[in-house]
């Protein structure tokens, strides 16, 4: 039972991966749980903007791509310009060198079209890619109240992610 259990939750996670950051259930457990508080780097007027335009859209990519062009971070062809993404995330994340070369390194220097579904925007899988750099990052987790477990459901998603 507490497979099936486990791997509802892993599918719910990878689900729900491409929609606003805010409810990623791997965002919200770096944010509830881990005793390191990092800069809300996917906060921005923008997001409440593009999330309540794009509400109705199918394709929860828009919502995401919406975002990203507010921010400067896509090329006129509609792709991540790594360039200003990168800058983004440098800016960001200017305190927390050790993370930023992490992201470099998995998000920018190695391939991350195996993240997320195959159909899985660019935009999506870049979010997911700097999410879980911050994942791993966390030195320390909570492990009372609702975040008891959140420390093997971080492991169990990064397992997912290798």
């Amino acid at each position: 039972m507490s497979r099936l259990v486990l791997f509802f939750t892993i599918l719910v996670v990878l689900q729900v991966s491409s929609e606003d950051v805010r409810g990623c259930p791997l965002k919200r457990l770096i944010d509830s749980c881990c005793v390191k508080k990092y800069p809300k780097l996917f906060d921005s007027e923008f997001i409440t903007e593009c999330y309540n335009t794009q509400r109705k859209a199918n394709d929860k990519c828009e919502r995401d791509m919406c975002v990203a062009r507010k921010l400067n971070l896509l090329t006129e062809e509609d792709s991540i310009n790594k360039d200003a993404l990168l800058r983004f995330v440098e800016e960001g994340f200017k305190t927390e060198i050790d993370l930023v070369n992490a992201i470099k390194k998995k998000c920018f220097e190695e391939d991350i079209s195996n993240i997320g579904k195959p159909e899985m925007c660019e935009v999506a899988k870049y979010k997911i890619c700097i999410t879980s750099r911050m994942a791993e990052d966390c030195p320390k987790w909570d492990s009372k109240g609702i975040c008891s477990s959140a420390q093997q459901k971080v492991e169990n998603f990064m397992k997912m992610l290798s």
